[in-house]
């Protein structure tokens, strides 16, 4: 059974980390500071709560860091197995069985961009106004789009992008014959401005990173998870956030 332990706050964490004779090579992390980028630590420290909000619970700045390398996971229909961790990659054409409009035109409205993540799960990948709030329903005229898929020759690479930074993108995981299931969010590649990361916990608190720039991040401590909120760091609208490879595993 997997734990998500969270300290918190700074001190906590401190006197936490001594009394288990643990050593980091980084200190404790205030919580107004900016998400790690030390390519070489090893054990990030748990999250650190910043405040107590009581309309959206917990409210934690947690740590990421970037990595080097990254294999890709295999994503082809035939060698998906029930459980595994899986890219949620925007290439996969069978997504515009339910949404034609992505492979006509790159835009993606409701119900989603959908992926098989193997057996009988899926991922959802839609909108909405943001942590706390539901998905965005049908005919709200919203979208956002997925380059590559619709032109696959001039654009290898298919990646979600908004129309507008402030436009929210909401991820969740269902299983089919038994609804929405929690799952483990271990990755993100960034790969326009820096997005702010949103994710709400199996014991109902909110948790995010203020700040996530471009590059390839692993996810510590975004277990047993509910669903997740990404929009531009800065909220502006101009500032469109463009993002790849979620690393998602059904539990």
């Amino acid at each position: 059974m997997r734990k998500t332990f969270f300290i918190r706050n700074a001190k906590s964490a401190c006197i936490h980390l001594l009394c288990a004779g643990l050593l980091f090579t980084i200190g404790c992390k205030k919580a107004e500071d900016e998400p790690k980028t030390n390519k070489e630590e090893i054990n990030p420290p748990a999250a650190i709560t910043t405040k107590e909000s009581s309309s959206a619970g917990l409210i934690n700045e947690s740590s990421a860091i970037e990595v080097k390398e990254v294999i890709p996971a295999d994503n082809y229909p035939g060698l998906r197995t029930a459980g595994a961790a899986t890219y949620i990659h925007f290439g996969d054409r069978t997504s515009c069985t339910w949404n034609p409009n992505i492979c006509n035109n790159s835009f993606v409205v409701w119900p989603g961009y959908i992926q098989s993540t193997g057996g009988d799960d899926w991922g959802y990948a839609w909108m909405s106004n943001g942590p706390g709030t539901a998905f965005l329903p049908h005919n709200t005229g919203e979208h956002y789009h997925i380059g590559g898929l619709f032109d696959p020759a001039n654009e290898p690479n298919p990646k979600a992008t908004s129309m507008f930074g402030s436009d929210w993108f909401a991820f969740y995981m269902q299983r089919s014959g038994t609804g929405r299931i929690n799952f483990d969010l271990t990755q993100i590649n960034v790969t326009g401005v820096p997005i702010t990361l949103w994710f709400k916990a199996a014991n109902g608190g909110w948790y995010y990173w203020a700040s996530l720039p471009k590059g390839r991040w692993n996810l510590p401590g975004a277990t047993n998870i509910q669903e997740l909120h990404i929009r531009a760091a800065s909220g502006l609208a101009n500032d469109k956030w463009s993002i790849d490879d979620i690393l998602v595993k059904a539990l």
